[in-house]
């Protein structure tokens, strides 16, 4: 089942795997997160926690702490990666 780019609503780092979480269920693939951020970055991804990247098209909603994602999932924002994940957010960076 090929999976759609545009599909994957976020993706997850567990154990030595990555899931990714996408409107056609979940799916695990052997792979660091790293990989995949530089992978995906290009594609409208961000990553905003050691463990997770998010699809920007994907964002219903944002709070200082917290991203909100249209498939009702909550995610943290990383201390460290605030500034650079709520700029993306807001569209003020690329």
């Amino acid at each position: 089942l090929p999976l759609q780019i545009s599909d994957i609503y976020y993706i997850e780092k567990k154990d030595k795997n990555i899931i990714y979480h996408s409107a056609r269920g979940t799916f695990k693939e052997r792979k660091t997160l790293q990989e995949a951020e530089t992978y995906f970055k290009e594609n409208g991804f961000v990553r905003i926690h050691a463990r997770y990247l998010i699809h920007l098209m994907h964002v219903s909603s944002f709070t200082k702490d917290h991203v909100i994602l249209m498939c009702h999932v909550r995610l943290p924002i990383a201390r460290a990666r605030k500034k650079e994940v709520l700029e993306r957010l807001r569209g003020d960076g690329k």
